[in-house]
């Protein structure tokens, strides 16, 4: 990409490749000719290859459902453009699907222009510029996935994409939200290193080996048995005093645990196979 086209729709393009996205499901809007003119340019300059490929979906719950499905089989992050706040109320139950589905996806909406009188490129320009600039468009949103956050400057752009798909990743896995309006899409910035290798996915900090782990009390009896296969955990048990034992095997009832012994016998748990 050349410097005289890079703008930061063309960073927030490269930060996608850069974190693994390989597809761009999108149903484009007003909102849009930055990433638009980027892929345009890149295509020109025969840079396209190494940017995520664009597929244009007929319908919001489409490309939010095909960047689950996509997610889920590459084992790797997708990415969503929807059209503001319509296009982000069009995604529908797909959003709820998504993080149920604990699914890597970005989701990136436009956002209103905020500049009415050309100060700045991508000004608003038309009625429902106005009609679209909703109280609250990321509170749509909230309830359904992990970070949402709207993007100010064209100059940090990467690592906030590299943040938000950071969390998308960590498990448990699920969906991130952006936005950002067509102004600062169409700013022009210097070409700069987002440092993606920061941002890798946050590990489990929970034990897994309890089998060699010094369990601290009946809390932290549950929580290894929150994360550690149900034969380690009753070793771990075995290890506990018989008064906890019952509290480790009330707290792991929806792992499968059916019965257990009195805990006044001090005999372990058995596992209902």
């Amino acid at each position: 990409m050349t410097e005289r086209f890079y703008t930061t729709s063309t960073a927030f393009l490269e930060a996608l490749a850069e974190a693994g996205v390989q597809y761009i499901f999108a149903n484009l809007g007003s909102d849009h000719p930055g990433l638009i003119e980027a892929l345009a340019q890149a295509r020109a300059d025969g840079s396209d290859k190494d940017l995520p490929r664009l597929i244009v979906c007929p319908h919001e719950m489409v490309a939010l459902s095909a960047a689950h499905a996509a997610a889920l089989v590459s084992r790797s992050p997708q990415a969503v453009i929807v059209h503001v706040d319509a296009g982000t109320q069009n995604m529908g139950g797909a959003i709820s699907n998504a993080l149920r589905g604990r699914a890597p996806v970005l989701v990136f909406a436009g956002a209103a222009p905020y500049t009415m009188e050309n100060e700045l490129p991508g000004g608003r320009n038309e009625f429902i510029h106005w009609i679209q600039d909703v109280h609250d468009q990321r509170g749509i949103m909230r309830g359904y996935v992990k970070y949402d956050n709207e993007i100010r400057y064209g100059s940090n752009i990467k690592q906030l994409v590299h943040r938000a798909l950071q969390i998308a990743r960590s498990e448990p896995a699920g969906p991130v939200y952006l936005v950002g309006p067509r102004e600062i899409m169409e700013e022009a910035v210097e070409p700069y290193d987002g440092h993606p290798e920061e941002y890798e996915p946050v590990a489990p900090g929970a034990l897994t080996d309890v089998n060699e782990a010094v369990v601290p009390g009946a809390a932290g009896a549950a929580a290894v048995a929150a994360v550690a296969s149900p034969v380690s955990a009753v070793r771990c048990a075995d290890r506990l005093p018989a008064r906890r034992r019952l509290t480790l095997a009330a707290r792991s009832l929806y792992s499968g645990w059916r019965s257990f012994r009195s805990a006044r016998t001090g005999v372990a748990m058995k596992i209902d196979e």
